[in-house]
């Protein structure tokens, strides 16, 4: 939110009557403060007490505005000679001219610092936009890496448990726990290792933009609950894989008990495969990656998934380093 500060120099830069009203004030100021010690000024033109009045307007408002100010400053200076009664000898014109051309000085030089700051505060804002506009490239891509090397975790994992041979189910154990441990590294490198998200106003947003504008009914009950993004990954796979394996109603119910979250969801009309096999392996894969438990049920009109999982974001698999290498 600008502050007056910034509201008022954004005046000042776009707007001519400002300027020139904002020197016409600076230029008043010197006057009262020149009218207040007249009787000192006695055979003295005064030009000392117009100088801040035309450096601050160049300064500050540019240099058209201070050339008023110095404009309006030698005609008053001329005009308290001139009710003085004193008239202009030489060494009085010789002081005007010598005011109007530091002032000039002044005006050139103030200016041209102002226009160089100006400069660089530009490139400064293009600078910074630019460098926050790749650090957001930088979180996303991280985060679309996160995203993807957890489902590759969970996926070895579950494959881990099928595997008879012991060997190869601690090679896949440890190659899902390094690959989850690279997944929230890169998490981390984003900013998000410690971030929570409200579940059930993502899944809302989730169902927005994968139903669009084909009017198709979806109801999301549930209150708010934070969970680590880990969770909301693996709960929108879920998700967009029910939605994607139905045409029809669909209704989602998330809630907490404890430290224990559950996650429901039903969808009609089934496909006549589904849940197929490689969707149960990802599902069975998700619930394993975050510790939880999957129940698939249904009848012919309604498939009904429920994810019973824990609700803080869990460790991952133990390694259990060979004793030998496997070749």
């Amino acid at each position: 939110m600008p502050t007056p500060q910034d509201r008022l120099r954004r005046l000042f830069e776009t707007s001519s009557p400002a300027r020139y009203g904002g020197a016409g004030a600076l230029f008043l100021l010197s006057l009262l403060a020149r009218i207040l010690l007249d009787a000192l000024m006695v055979g003295s033109l005064g030009m000392a007490f117009f100088y801040p009045a035309v450096i601050l307007a160049a300064y500050w408002l540019g240099a058209r505005p201070a050339i008023f100010t110095a404009g309006l400053s030698t005609v008053a200076v001329l005009a308290f000679r001139a009710t003085s009664g004193v008239p202009m000898d030489s060494m009085s014109w010789v002081i005007l001219l010598l005011f109007v051309g530091t002032s000039a000085l002044a005006i050139y030089l103030m200016d041209s610092i102002r226009t160089r700051l100006r400069d660089i505060s530009d490139r400064s804002e293009r600078a910074e936009a630019l460098s926050l506009s790749q650090a957001d490239l930088f979180r996303d891509h991280s985060e679309r890496v996160t995203n993807h090397l957890q489902l590759i975790a969970a996926i070895l994992e579950l494959r881990a448990s099928g595997e008879i041979e012991g060997n190869a189910a601690r090679v896949l154990t440890n190659a899902a726990s390094r690959t989850l441990l690279i997944s929230r590294m890169h998490r981390d490198f984003a900013g998000g290792a410690d971030r929570t998200i409200d579940i059930t106003a993502f899944v809302r947003r989730l169902v927005q933009a994968s139903v669009g504008a084909s009017g198709r009914q979806v109801e999301v009950r549930g209150a708010a609950i934070q969970v680590p993004l880990e969770h909301a990954t693996g709960l929108g796979l879920v998700l967009l894989d029910r939605l994607n394996a139905s045409t029809g109603l669909a209704a989602v119910d998330i809630q907490r008990d404890g430290d224990r979250l559950d996650f429901r969801m039903a969808v009609e009309p089934l496909t006549p495969t589904s849940p197929s096999p490689r969707d149960i392996l990802l599902l069975e894969a998700v619930a394993s990656q975050l510790r939880g438990r999957l129940e698939l049920d249904g009848d012919g009109d309604l498939s009904v998934v429920r994810l019973d999982i824990p609700a803080s974001l869990q460790p991952p698999p133990a390694w259990a380093p060979l004793e030998q290498a496997v070749h």
